[in-house]
Parts: structure tokens; C-alpha cells; sequence
């Protein structure tokens, strides 16, 4: 729960359908626009959530299979299918061609992996 200042929400609900809180509003307008897709591919909130959950998969998977795996578990609550696992290998072999040789290397490409997952429609709209 957010204290909410009614001048001044916070971009991410505001983005996100809230409510307006200088009215009574018994139902939430539901919306999807383009808004809410470039808020979740430039906010800072969403980039610092990413790294995080490179983080985490970096702790709680050993390989990059399974921090594939993990990943669209944890978003998407499902495993990546067939087609997906090769577009995420294709996306890692691509990206680490690109990254300079580094010991972080692999956490940044894995950062970037789970921001275009967070960033994703399937993320946005999830059940």
C-alpha cells in the first residue's frame, strides 16, 4: 500500500489504470496503451527490477537453461516453450558476441534478457 497524494501519483499507477483518487470509483478503467509499454521499457523502476531478478536467477540457477526457465516461471508463471528457449539461446549468443569480455558479462546480458521479459505484453497483461 502507497500513501496517495492526489496532485502527484506515482508513474507506475499512473500509468496503470488508477483510480483517480479525487473521485468515488466503484470500477477500474482497464486499459492497454503504448504508454504503459514505453514505461516498462525506459522506467527506472522496471530497469532496477530486472537487474534484480538477474540477481536472483544468477543465485537460484546454475546454468543459463535454467535461468531461462526460471525466468518465464517467475514471470509468466509457465516454461518457456520450444520456439522460445531457441530465441532466448539465439538472444544470448547474440548479446554475449556483443558484450566486451568482462566478469560481469553474463549478469548483463541476463539483465537485459529479463528487462525485454518484464517489458514483454504477455508480463503486462499476465492473469
Amino acid at each position: 500500500y502507497l500513501p496517495v497524494i492526489r496532485d502527484h501519483l506515482p508513474d507506475a499507477l499512473e500509468q496503470f489504470d488508477f483510480a483517480t483518487p479525487t473521485l468515488v470509483t466503484g470500477d477500474r478503467d482497464v486499459t492497454n496503451v503504448p504508454l504503459q509499454a514505453l514505461y516498462l521499457m525506459n522506467g527506472p523502476f522496471v530497469q532496477e527490477q530486472a537487474a534484480a531478478l538477474a540477481e536472483r536467477l544468477m543465485k537460484e540457477a546454475p546454468d543459463r537453461s535454467q535461468r531461462i526457465r526460471r525466468a518465464f516461471l517467475l514471470c509468466f508463471n509457465r516454461e518457456p516453450d520450444a520456439a522460445e528457449n531457441t530465441m532466448a539461446a539465439d538472444f544470448f549468443a547474440a548479446a554475449l558476441r556483443l558484450e566486451p569480455d568482462s566478469p560481469a558479462r553474463e549478469k548483463i546480458v541476463l539483465t537485459r534478457f529479463c528487462h525485454a521479459l518484464l517489458a514483454s505484453g504477455e508480463f503486462r497483461n499476465v492473469d
